[in-house]
């Protein structure tokens, strides 16, 4: 699988597949990635990248400081679906790795916990919804 650093074009293919994760501001965080300092290196600042599986898939992390790379996104469209896009994206990112599911998510729970991922806590989202931590060292 070709994995590559996202470019404006994808907007085109990858807001169908953000909206059937059922996020919501993608206009907001995809404008801010291309408006606040890209400077076509695949990342808004140091450290924040969104990559790709062209038509498949994508990936939004940041590396942190300590070498911990967060995952705020990862979306695979439905027709991409067990192909192993997310665990390429994954293996890409690398570890130390740490990233939140929905705690009701049975899907995005069960694939995390058979890519290696351990569960280390439980928080709330803004909204409310108990979240899962998962992480990978």
């Amino acid at each position: 699988m070709d994995i590559r650093p996202a470019v404006p074009e994808d907007a085109v293919w990858l807001k169908p597949v953000w909206d059937e994760k059922i996020f919501w501001q993608f206009g907001i965080i995809w404008w801010r990635y291309w408006n606040d300092g890209y400077k076509g290196k695949g990342q808004i600042k140091p450290g924040e990248f969104w990559i790709v599986i062209e038509g498949a898939a994508f990936c939004h992390y940041n590396q942190r400081r300590d070498g911990v790379k967060v995952v705020h996104e990862i979306g695979v469209a439905e027709s991409s679906r067990r192909l192993g896009c997310a665990t390429a994206l994954l293996d890409y990112v690398g570890t130390p790795i740490t990233l939140k599911t929905d705690c009701e998510n049975s899907a995005s729970n069960a694939f995390y916990r058979h890519y290696g991922l351990l569960p280390a806590a439980k928080t709330r989202a803004k909204s409310g919804k108990e979240m899962m931590i998962y992480e990978k060292w």
